[in-house]
């Protein structure tokens, strides 16, 4: 209908109107206002034909007429309609289906409009309704009472819709044939555009969580059609998708407002008694759709017989609040293990992650778990989503993602233990700065605690070494670049901090190692900030006698940014950082003269096959199984995700081809200690990645454990031996990739043609299962390079025996 003829006649019938109260419809007045609409459809494009599902007589409410606003309520799934002016302040929620039901209902108080036209609701009890006074108002449905939330850019406003999710609006004028948006929803500016006929009616968002793709638009014009926009953060594509025509069953031209729930559209007809018109337009999936979206435990690695909590999450992806069933199964070879389910409710929009009741793995290495995490909704629309599967194995070798984020995401901090079941962090370097915090990691607990500021500054990108109960925390720098002397001692039996005496050189970005748990050497360092040159210096600093001494320097160039450590006798140096564009792949191993430890008889740097270079790469020392530890590292063009171990009794390197779920680097040493399930493990906390300092905790699973396996635990082999497709004949260096399928001591060792023994490649007390690869140099024990000919692999892991034959051309 015409809006002046609204104005007019309202001003001579509102004694009429007031004499009426929304709970009395008898005392009602004639629908005078419903005269037809003679502006007819500007519209002449394509239109598609949409398919009507119901429509909801509102006669229960209103017999007469006056219903003029209509929105979605996605938290109590119901339609809220109201009546145009002050003598009808009821607002009515309805089900979305016929025959019509009131389900709720509030008053409209103080502050509100005088007319009550378009309205969008915005979650949390608030609804945004247009005045026809150039204002919108913001309603509180608990109170009633209405606040002008903002102008708008015409005087007649007639339709309005709020997306809450992104914080956008959207009304429509029927007299300026225009609607418009704003970002923010009422500090934004006006975005307007024309459309071909009287827009009557906007929808907004139907979630609370999920932005809307698409809003709609009725018309209010004979005939009717309603239109449909593509919406991109808020922001609508003000040429439609799709124009959709009106039933022809529905009377022309009396279009008051339209909503979306997600699935359906609903437009508001006014030509007394009034209806709901209930459209489909073809988007499935949205209306009745639970389903689940992630299982979170267990991941696709546990190690034997560990107890954890299954979880999975559980999300309404629809437009109602749902009360529905999930479950969550264990199988093993077809076999169900383990059952839980539970009957849980949820808004529209939103998930929920359950907590299931512990399970506990099998004791046998080499199984694998079928996980099933599914819901069960009557009627659900979409039940491609509804189940999620997944396998877990028993494995004694992987990477294990941390629930303990770090705290301080930082880059060139030190971590160390002293096997006490924790370990701590040092030299903290944030985006805000160098800390002087440190923090504290309960290994069984699985938690961070702030431990105790270091009273003498920070030295991030320095060292540091758990020895005999205290922690020593050498080098590094407060303000980049200058470097440090610094020894910084922390005693948890007495939390005291102290200082060792000052060494005689600046370390940065240097590698340190503890021998005969007394002597904590420093190795090689340097960088490329000024005064930083990498250099080959070795110094050792004695934790008993609180002092310095110089020790054989490195052979080759200087290298900073490194890895290493020491084993027994052995120091060791690999990769980092020499001055140049090229980063390092090679190593260096020292023998320590055990009646004099300032000499180191070093051999020659030789390359690590099949590593790239890379410098500032986590290191650290597993005394017990005799392995140096190289995880990650900053390489070309980023950071790797290669675990990498180096034995210097064998002089091997093993890829354990486990790739560390984040690659990083910046963070020297690394911790290697028992973890929560038994075994060693290799910890990592933050570090640097392509610009960012990120959070991600997580340990790699050695699987070893020093002592060896009880028999009868673990599966009989299955694909023990050597890869059918290694390099033969090789040149240069022999990549050898074997698999063993279950723990145990595991012998790896070369024969020449006339059974001599020339190369022991393995020798591991303990090796997990798993499929891993050494790389032969060449070169016999006693580091001499062998002559061309054929070579015999052996592989033995207990009684089980694999050869395999190498030709080697020089």
């Amino acid at each position: 209908m015409k809006k002046f003829i609204i104005l007019a006649l309202s001003l001579c019938l509102m004694p009429i109107f007031l004499q009426a109260t929304s709970e009395d419809v008898a005392a009602t007045p004639a629908h005078v206002f419903k005269v037809p609409n003679p502006q007819p459809s500007h519209y002449d494009g394509p239109r598609s034909t949409p398919t009507l599902v119901d429509t909801i007589d509102l006669s229960p409410i209103n017999p007469t007429g006056y219903c003029w606003g209509i929105t979605y309520d996605w938290d109590r799934d119901v339609l809220w309609i109201t009546q145009w002016n002050s003598a009808y302040p009821t607002v009515y929620a309805i089900q979305k289906t016929s025959p019509c039901t009131k389900v709720d209902s509030f008053t409209l108080g103080s502050g509100a409009p005088s007319y009550h036209l378009g309205i969008g609701y915005a979650g949390n009890d608030i609804m945004y309704m247009a005045g026809f006074d150039a204002n919108v108002y913001q309603i509180d449905m608990i109170t009633g009472n209405g606040t002008v939330y903002r102008s708008m850019p015409w005087s007649s406003a007639e339709g309005l819709g709020f997306n809450a999710v992104d914080d956008a609006i959207y009304p429509s004028d029927w007299s300026a044939d225009q609607c418009a948006w704003a970002i923010p929803s009422q500090s934004g500016s006006w975005n307007t555009w024309s459309v071909a006929s009287a827009p009557c009616g906007m929808s907004g968002a139907w979630s609370a969580s999920t932005p809307p793709d698409m809003i709609f638009q009725a018309e209010e014009a004979n005939p009717a059609h309603f239109y449909q926009y593509s919406v991109s953060g808020g922001v609508p594509n003000t040429t439609p998708d799709s124009v959709w025509d009106c039933d022809p069953g529905q009377t022309q031209g009396y279009e008051a407002d339209c909503t979306f729930d997600g699935r359906y559209v609903y437009i508001l007809d006014q030509s007394g008694p009034d209806k709901v018109w209930v459209y489909d337009v073809g988007i499935a999936g949205t209306n009745h759709d639970v389903g689940t979206q992630a299982i979170l435990a267990p991941g696709a690695t546990i190690l034997p017989n560990t107890t954890i909590n299954p979880s999975a999450r559980y999300r309404n992806y629809g437009g109602y609040t749902e009360t529905f069933d999930v479950y969550f199964l264990i199988d093993s070879a077809g076999v169900n293990i383990y059952s839980q389910s539970a009957n849980i409710t949820l808004n529209s929009g939103t998930d929920t992650t359950i907590t299931w009741p512990s399970w506990t793995s099998c004791g046998t290495s080499g199984i694998t778990y079928d996980i099933t995490a599914y819901t069960v909704l009557s009627g659900d629309e979409n039940p491609a989503n509804d189940t999620l599967t997944s396998q877990t194995i028993v494995t004694t070798v992987y990477w294990e993602i941390l629930s303990a984020q770090f705290p301080s995401p930082s880059s060139g901090h030190e971590m160390a233990t002293i096997h006490d079941g924790k370990y701590m962090v040092f030299g903290i370097r944030t985006t805000g700065g160098y800390l002087s915090q440190t923090q504290i990691y309960d290994i069984a607990a699985g938690s961070w605690s702030a431990g105790p500021d270091n009273p003498y500054g920070c030295g991030a990108y320095g060292s540091a070494q758990g020895v005999n109960g205290k922690y020593y925390r050498i080098g590094g720098t407060d303000s980049w670049p200058t470097a440090l002397t610094r020894v910084d001692i922390y005693d948890p039996s007495t939390s005291q901090w102290s200082s060792g005496a000052a060494s005689p050189r600046a370390w940065i970005d240097h590698a340190t190692g503890v021998y005969n748990d007394s002597l904590i050497f420093c190795l090689g360092g340097g960088n490329w900030g000024t005064g930083n040159t990498p250099h080959t210096d070795v110094y050792f600093y004695d934790t008993y006698l609180d002092s310095w001494t110089q020790a054989t320097s490195m052979p080759g160039v200087g290298r900073g940014c490194l890895a290493g450590g020491v084993i027994d006798t052995f120091a060791i140096v690999a990769c980092g950082y020499d001055g140049t564009s090229t980063y390092r792949n090679d190593y260096i191993v020292g023998i320590i003269d055990q009646s004099d430890a300032s000499q180191i008889a070093w051999g020659s740097p030789t390359n690590i096959p099949g590593m790239a270079g890379r410098y500032r790469v986590p290191s650290g020392v597993d005394h017990v199984n005799k392995e140096l530890w190289v995880v990650c590292g900053q390489i070309s063009g980023g950071a790797s995700d290669e675990t990498w171990s180096y034995n210097p009794y064998t002089d091997t390197w093993t890829n354990w081809n486990k790739p560390k779920p984040h690659p990083m680097g910046n963070v020297s040493p690394v911790v290697v200690t028992t973890t929560a399930a038994g075994d060693f493990g290799v910890f990592v906390a933050s570090g640097y990645f392509n610009g960012s300092y990120i959070t991600d905790h997580e340990v790699f699973h050695t699987g070893m454990t020093g002592i060896e396996e009880k028999p009868g635990e673990f599966t009989q082999p299955t694909a023990f031996g050597f890869a059918p497709d290694m390099p033969n004949p090789v040149k240069g260096y022999a990549p050898i990739t074997y698999t063993t399928t279950k723990p145990g001591p595991v012998t790896l060792k070369v024969f020449d043609i006339s059974g001599r023994l020339v190369k022991t490649l393995v020798n591991r007390v303990v090796e997990p299962q798993g499929t891993k690869t050494v790389y032969w140099t060449l070169k016999d024990d006693s580091h001499r390079p062998v002559a061309n000919g054929v070579y015999f692999l052996r592989l033995e892991v207990g009684s089980e025996v694999a050869t395999h034959k190498l030709t080697v051309v020089k």
